[in-house]
C-alpha cells in the first residue's frame, strides 16, 4: 500500500486549513491508509519539507507529497521540491485565495478532494516559474499561480496583516479581504515607470504604470481573472499590464478583471512571453504566490514548461 506524505500549514485561512486536516486525517486512519504529517511552523517551512522529502537519497522513490493550506504554501513546496524527484504533488485547498483551486475546478469539500487524489484519476505535468533578483546574494523562488509588482502586490501585503483577513475567513469569505484591502490601495499608491524585455527580443518602455502581474494560472486574488486566458500547460505567461493616470478608471479596471471582462478596456495590455525581466524608476512590492519576496527595482522571470508533476 503506497504511503502519503502532507505537508500542512495549520494557520492557513485562519486555521482554516488546521480543520480540513482534521477531517482528513479522520477518513485515513478509518481506512487504514498510510501516511506521515508535518505541520509548518514557520515561513520558509513547507520548502524545507518538501527538499527533505525529494533530497538525494529520497530523489528515486516514488511518492505522493499532498499540501494543505493556501496557494503561498503551495508555492512554498514547488519552490522545494526536487523537480528530478519521483514525486507527485496533491494540493487541497486550505486557504484564503484558493486561485489555483478557483484555475483548475478542484473541489473544496476536503474529503471528497482526498478521495480523488487518492485514487490518482488525473495525473498531469504543470508549468511554473522561476523568479530570480539581488537581495544581498542572487535568490531564485519557484511559483505555480502568479507573480506581480505594483498594486498587485502591495494587496497581498496589505492582506497578510489587515485584521479583515482574519474577519473575513471565519465567515468564509477570504477574497473580501483582497477587495477591502485592494479599495484602500488603490488612493495611496502611486504609479511608476518600467522597462519590460520580453523574451530577449521586445523592450516595452511604460510609464504609469499601476500593476503588472504575472501569470502561470488564470485568477489570483481571490477569483480576479486578471488573465483568462492563461494556461498553466503552454510553457507562456500571461502579463496584465495596468497603465492608467486615473484611479477611478483603475477601480473599474480591477471591477472588470473579476469577471475577466477587463481584457479589452484602455490603459489594460495582455502579453504572452516564456521569460521577462523588468526594471523600474523605484523599488516597488513584488510577490510571487501571494507571498512577499521583497521591494526590488530589477528581477526576471522564467516559465519551465510542463515539469511539474501533479494529480489534479
Amino acid at each position: 500500500m503506497e504511503k502519503y506524505y502532507f505537508i500542512i500549514n495549520p494557520l492557513a485561512s485562519s486555521g482554516k486549513a488546521a480543520v480540513v486536516w482534521r477531517d482528513c486525517k479522520s477518513y485515513l486512519d478509518r481506512h487504514h491508509i498510510e501516511y506521515e504529517a508535518f505541520m509548518t511552523s514557520y515561513a520558509g517551512h513547507a520548502t524545507k519539507l518538501a527538499a527533505d522529502l525529494t533530497g538525494s537519497r529520497e530523489r528515486t522513490a516514488e511518492k505522493t507529497i499532498v499540501v494543505i493550506g493556501g496557494d503561498g504554501t503551495l508555492g512554498d513546496v514547488v519552490s522545494g521540491i526536487n523537480i528530478s524527484a519521483q514525486a507527485a504533488i496533491a494540493f487541497i485547498p486550505g486557504g484564503s485565495g484558493n486561485d489555483f483551486s478557483r484555475s483548475n475546478h478542484l473541489s473544496r469539500h476536503a474529503v471528497r478532494r482526498l478521495k480523488y487524489i487518492l485514487k490518482r484519476r488525473r495525473i498531469i505535468w504543470l508549468d511554473y516559474g522561476v523568479i530570480s533578483y539581488i537581495q544581498g546574494e542572487l535568490q531564485q523562488r519557484r511559483f505555480i499561480v502568479s507573480s506581480g509588482l505594483g498594486l498587485d502586490a502591495r494587496i497581498c501585503e496589505g492582506v497578510q496583516v489587515s485584521p479583515m483577513k482574519g474577519f473575513f475567513n471565519r465567515l468564509h469569505l477570504g477574497r473580501l479581504a483582497y477587495i477591502g484591502v485592494g479599495v484602500r490601495k488603490i488612493f495611496r499608491e502611486k504609479p511608476f515607470s518600467a522597462q519590460v524585455v520580453l523574451d530577449g527580443t521586445r523592450t516595452l518602455d511604460l510609464d504609469h504604470v499601476r500593476y503588472i502581474s504575472i501569470h502561470v494560472q488564470p485568477r489570483e486574488g481571490g477569483g480576479f481573472r486578471m488573465a483568462p486566458r492563461a494556461d498553466g500547460q503552454d510553457g507562456q505567461f500571461d502579463l496584465c499590464i495596468v497603465t492608467s493616470g486615473s484611479r477611478l478608471y483603475l477601480t473599474k479596471i480591477l471591477i472588470s478583471a473579476f469577471l475577466g471582462r477587463h481584457t479589452r478596456l484602455k490603459g489594460v495590455h495582455m502579453i504572452r512571453c516564456t521569460t521577462a525581466v523588468f526594471r523600474t524608476d523605484q523599488k516597488v512590492c513584488v510577490h510571487t504566490d501571494g507571498e512577499i519576496c521583497g521591494h526590488l527595482n530589477e528581477f526576471n522571470v522564467l516559465c519551465e514548461r510542463r515539469k511539474l508533476k501533479m494529480i489534479l
